[in-house]
């Protein structure tokens, strides 16, 4: 029996738009694939959106990145941002974006922690364990946010790979405009503020009882008063949980978690930072 390619044509083309459209979902968490433009993990480089959405009227995505309100050109190790991803087209409107970045060392992994993600947005994991920050569907507005925990003292500089889509929403790629190159954004160590905080180390926070079963309170140094954010990072470096909690009467509750080795990491107001390791029975 002879099967035409005429015949089986349109079957083809119908898989190939369902793989597309699935993206719409995030292409690593729907497709297991990075399109930042960074360097691959396996050799060679990334693709970009550009490869599926184009045809547009859009032009190239202008897109922005905010660290805490502000874009730096240093990180400090070991403190979290909240990143603020803005995604608009050269010209006209446009009914959707999506976008996705990673961060990489100089060694091409991921550095740091990519955490508690806004609306339409999320945190994806590839099997080779780079870590992405990507649309979860189309979102209607041009923002995206999520954190970002920076790397260790040490680690030297990051480089941060964005890439925008701005779309028709018509359900397919089509009349779409994705972005053909990433915007690179490349951070130093401020290794003079890892100096100034080498006092903040978790040993100079101390938590009582430690080991323990279900609850543990913090003591923070006295000039610590008011209110605190809180975060509590599982052994993987997953964000478990964020809260804003008073200091003077800090507690670490665990109960119904399991046993193993958890790190909080708390914000005072004026930005100083403090590290404590807890270890659950």
């Amino acid at each position: 029996m002879k099967i035409s390619l005429r015949s089986i044509l349109p079957f083809l083309v119908g898989g190939l738009s369902l793989a597309l459209l699935a993206f719409s979902g995030g292409p690593a968490a729907s497709g297991a694939r990075g399109y930042t433009g960074a360097p691959s993990s396996g050799g060679g480089t990334e693709g970009t959106c550009s490869i599926c959405h184009g045809g547009g009227t859009f032009g190239e995505p202008r897109l922005a990145l905010r660290f805490d309100g502000s874009t730096p050109t240093a990180y400090r190790p070991g403190q979290t941002y909240r990143v603020t991803v803005a995604v608009r087209p050269g010209t006209g409107t446009a009914n959707g974006y999506g976008f996705q970045a990673q961060f990489l060392n100089s060694a091409s992994t991921t550095a740091g922690t990519l955490g508690e993600a806004a609306d339409f947005t999320q945190i994806s994991t590839l099997s080779d364990g780079r870590v992405y920050a990507e649309h979860q569907a189309v979102n209607q507005d041009s923002l995206f946010s999520f954190d970002w925990t920076a790397p260790e003292a040490g680690t030297g500089e990051v480089s941060v790979y964005l890439v925008g889509n701005t779309v028709n929403d018509n359900g397919g790629t089509s009349g779409d405009n994705g972005s053909t190159a990433p915007l690179l954004l490349t951070l130093s160590e401020d290794a003079t503020t890892a100096t100034a905080d080498a006092g903040r180390t978790p040993e100079a926070v101390r938590a009582f009882p430690n080991p323990f079963y279900g609850t543990t309170r913090i003591q923070l140094p006295a000039e610590v008063t008011g209110w605190v954010d809180t975060q509590l990072y599982g052994a993987d470096g997953r964000l478990l949980e964020r809260a804003t909690r008073a200091a003077g009467s800090l507690t670490a509750e665990l109960t119904g978690r399991p046993a193993g080795t958890y790190r909080l990491v708390i914000t005072d107001d004026s930005g100083r930072r403090y590290v404590s390791s807890l270890v659950k029975r």
